[in-house]
């Protein structure tokens, strides 16, 4: 969800998400609850928060409600001390601060925004640059086309492109700063900050003994134990490529799952349909995007590898995908006769099945 989108964390979620979590306290039943308790019967709680422009859900399972609600609050409170760390949109924000000191001297930064940059750094590398965490510039001139519902001025994305490239930071380990060399440089973590935040969500519950739980970020997941005398979570997968009323999904535990795409967020103008993902070599939304899913041992990578594989053609992201260890991905694009599909060696079963058509809204992904 990860996606470097022309719109940054307030855009709405893509891709896999989760169905009917309402956005409630707790949603397990309050009948017999402390009888249950008492017996220590694993219950599923259901909890659901508004940040980085999704909503974060987490569902998991324990024997009271009190601890799996003090335990959720406390993972939310961390979602929240990212958030104010990674932002785009909070001027207050680390990396808002970062960026206006501008080009110059080496500048200290918290562990956490060192350790997303670090990362990012390496899935630049390994993708030949289609993961850039300095698009930032170009996605600030993508973003004001969406609101004027027109594809942006060429001349302003090339100027733009100038403040871009990740040669032009340079990190120091030792004293944990970040320098960078170019005026004007702005940071874009939409493309991984997400996936980070629900593996730190996840460790926040495994700390406080709760491992059979997931963390869904506006579709990157975190995925921990498998729930009581399931094999995994089922996640369904909706890029809006699939066949009508056909449903996919995979079982997955203690794993990280990400899916891009252009199904819901996209700038029509001048009889062509751009995605919400920019390409860095270019400085151009992409076309006819395909939807991207991709499995990895944690979030973060998942979501890291799904920007990328979006941007890579489809041979060069399978060989990006295949050298992470752990990391798979299921590619689908638009074809003449309809959605086609390249998996990677060590993609989970994809499990199909038909269901009803529908005539009510848009369908989303589901687990349970």
């Amino acid at each position: 969800m990860k996606d470097q989108s022309a719109l940054g964390f307030p855009a709405p979620a893509i891709g896999a998400l989760l169905l009917g979590l309402a956005v409630v306290t707790c949603t397990a039943p309050r009948t017999g609850a402390t009888d249950a308790a008492r017996r220590g019967t694993l219950r599923r709680f259901e909890f659901s928060l508004a940040r980085m422009g999704t909503t974060f859900n987490i569902v998991l399972y324990h024997t009271e409600e009190e601890a799996a609600s003090k335990a959720a609050m406390a993972a939310f409170s961390r979602v929240e001390r990212l958030e104010a760390i990674f932002s785009d949109f909070r001027e207050d924000s680390e990396n808002l601060r970062l960026c206006r000191l501008g080009a110059g001297m080496p500048r200290a930064v918290s562990p956490e925004l060192y350790f997303v940059l670090e990362n990012s750094l390496k899935f630049s590398q390994l993708s030949g640059g289609a993961f850039d965490v300095t698009i930032g510039p170009v996605v600030q001139v993508w973003r004001e086309a969406r609101r004027a519902g027109k594809a942006p001025d060429p001349g302003r994305l090339a100027e733009a492109k100038k403040s871009t490239g990740v040669e032009n930071i340079i990190l120091d380990g030792e004293q944990r700063t970040v320098q960078l060399l170019l005026p004007r440089m702005r940071l874009d973590f939409g493309g991984i900050a997400k996936g980070y935040a629900a593996d730190e969500a996840l460790r926040v519950l495994k700390s406080r003994g709760i491992r059979m739980a997931l963390v869904d970020a506006g579709g990157d997941i975190s995925i921990g134990s498998a729930p009581p005398g399931q094999a995994g979570w089922r996640i369904e997968v909706r890029n809006g490529l699939e066949a009508r009323g056909e449903r996919v999904s995979m079982v997955l535990h203690d794993l990280g799952v990400a899916t891009s795409g252009d199904s819901f967020q996209f700038l029509e103008s001048g009889g062509a349909r751009y995605s919400h993902i920019i390409d860095p070599a270019s400085a151009v939304a992409l076309k006819n995007s395909p939807g991207v899913t991709v499995v990895a041992r944690d979030a973060i990578t998942a979501d890291a590898l799904a920007t990328a594989l979006s941007v890579t053609p489809v041979e060069q992201g399978m060989s990006v995908v295949e050298s992470v260890d752990g990391a798979s991905a299921a590619i689908v694009s638009r074809g003449e006769k309809g959605a086609e599909w390249r998996v990677s060696r060590g993609f989970p079963l994809i499990q199909r099945q038909r269901e009803e058509l529908r005539t009510a809204g848009p369908q989303r992904a589901n687990h349970n």
